[in-house]
């Protein structure tokens, strides 16, 4: 879920003509997005099987909704997946999970919960005229922008989680976001902390 999402577009005036959204999980954002603008085409990415098949159910019937049983990446390829035990799949990431582990003792991870996902470049998808990106994937969002590259250029907004700490082993910082970031010209408009640990930040297309 964004958070701020409804300030962010209020203050921005955003003309949105579609959302790549990865790190799907159920599909919650569905009638926010409808809400806010209309039936536009949504991509949605989802690598672990049985949630996927949960958003599956949820949105098989909407109109303009795309859905994609993968995670992305820089690069494509066969990968894994930890799967947390303790938050519906909330949690899961690519990977290895560091101080998420005492940070929320209650939500656990196990190699034997370890399964094994596809991953795909964004920029090998037609996403057809899609502006807005949005990325909640627990730590792995530097590399799915990283695979990105080509389709940046025709992006102009995107929502994305960050932590302030490792969280997951080699998880971008904001600094890192912006950094990589400025090169396609966006900038950091506004940054929302969930807790001192992490939170979601919008950039804005110069």
């Amino acid at each position: 879920m964004i958070v701020g999402f409804q300030d962010y577009k209020n203050n921005y005036n955003l003309d949105v003509r579609g959302i790549v959204h990865v790190g799907a999980h159920t599909g919650q954002e569905y009638e926010e997005y409808l809400k806010n603008f209309g039936k536009i085409p949504i991509f949605w990415f989802e690598p672990i099987p049985h949630i996927f098949d949960i958003l599956r159910k949820n949105l098989k019937d909407k109109p303009n909704t795309y859905l994609y049983n993968l995670a992305l990446g820089k690069e494509e390829m066969d990968g894994e997946i930890f799967i947390d035990n303790g938050n519906n799949g909330q949690s899961s990431s690519i990977l290895k999970p560091k101080k998420h582990l005492d940070q929320f003792p209650h939500i656990t991870f196990s190699q034997d919960d370890k399964i094994p996902i596809k991953i795909q470049k964004l920029d090998n998808i037609d996403t057809k005229n899609a502006n807005m990106l949005v990325l909640d994937t627990q730590g792995y969002e530097m590399n799915v922008l990283r695979g990105a590259k080509s389709k940046l250029f025709n992006i102009d907004y995107i929502f994305t989680e960050f932590n302030t700490i490792e969280m997951y082993e080699g998880c971008p910082t904001l600094e890192d976001f912006d950094l990589f970031l400025s090169k396609f010209g966006f900038h950091r408009v506004e940054t929302w902390y969930t807790s001192d640990n992490w939170g979601d930040t919008f950039y804005l297309k110069s």
